[in-house]
């Protein structure tokens, strides 16, 4: 099977389990994953026993009381959730309330768990069209992207003049900008998921839903083609809320 085969496998399977995952494209599950950081993997009510990983480290990923993992890995978890840096939570002084404090943390911890990276752009960026006041702070304190390119918009983002005083008008032009700008910027697979992610959190909204429209009409990508039934379905039925 070619790389890029088991690539669609997995991102087309409907199973998050990471032994099923492995069988899936033929690989062995209890060396699968070495090599490999698992950063914002959700590995709740998972028997990971007799598989080993590189570096997992307890701020990575979600694990519940179900998850079962041989001795030594659960110690090393435990070991370097005992000695993770604390989440920052200076938010500046404009926060007002304790409620919104800890829901801006709560939405900077759940985008960051997500796997994807095109995922967490999307999020922000939907955040910023949905929440005017609340999205402005997310971004202001979701910091830096553990992924080059995604952080790479983050900062654009930041060098542009949003604020939670804009007009809707205005932060839609500031959301759409950005959007164009990854779209014509990312290459390969990770176009056709960019695109995927940005018709399944943005198409709620008329103007980035026009764009999107424009761009997957125009792309005859290779690696588009795979997902364009995909992304024509979130077109149609936009995710509409968390």
């Amino acid at each position: 099977m070619h790389w890029l085969d088991k690539v669609l496998v997995i991102l087309e399977s409907e199973t998050a389990d990471l032994r099923e995952l492995a069988k899936l494209v033929g690989g062995e599950p209890e060396i699968f994953y070495l090599g490999t950081r698992l950063s914002g993997v959700d590995l709740r009510g998972q028997d990971l026993r007799g598989m080993k990983f590189t570096d997992l480290r307890a701020e990575d990923v979600r694990i519940d009381e179900k998850t079962q993992l041989d001795p030594e890995i659960e110690l090393s978890l435990r070991r370097s959730e005992s000695t993770a840096p604390e989440q920052s939570g200076d938010l500046t002084p404009d926060i007002e309330s304790d409620r919104t404090r800890e829901f801006v943390l709560r939405r900077v911890r759940r985008i960051k768990l997500e796997n994807r990276q095109e995922t967490r752009l999307a999020l922000l960026l939907r955040d910023l069209l949905s929440m005017r006041i609340e999205g402005y702070r997310v971004l202001k304190e979701y910091g830096a992207d553990r992924a080059e390119f995604t952080n790479g918009a983050i900062e654009m983002l930041r060098r542009l003049p949003v604020s939670p005083e804009q007009e809707r008008e205005v932060r839609t032009s500031i959301v759409c900008n950005v959007m164009d700008y990854s779209i014509g910027y990312i290459y390969g697979m990770r176009k056709g998921i960019l695109l995927q992610e940005f018709a399944k959190y943005l198409s709620e909204f008329d103007a980035p839903r026009a764009l999107l429209r424009e761009k997957i009409d125009r792309t005859r990508s290779l690696y588009v083609q795979p997902l364009r039934e995909r992304i024509e379905e979130s077109m149609r039925n936009p995710y509409t809320g968390d």
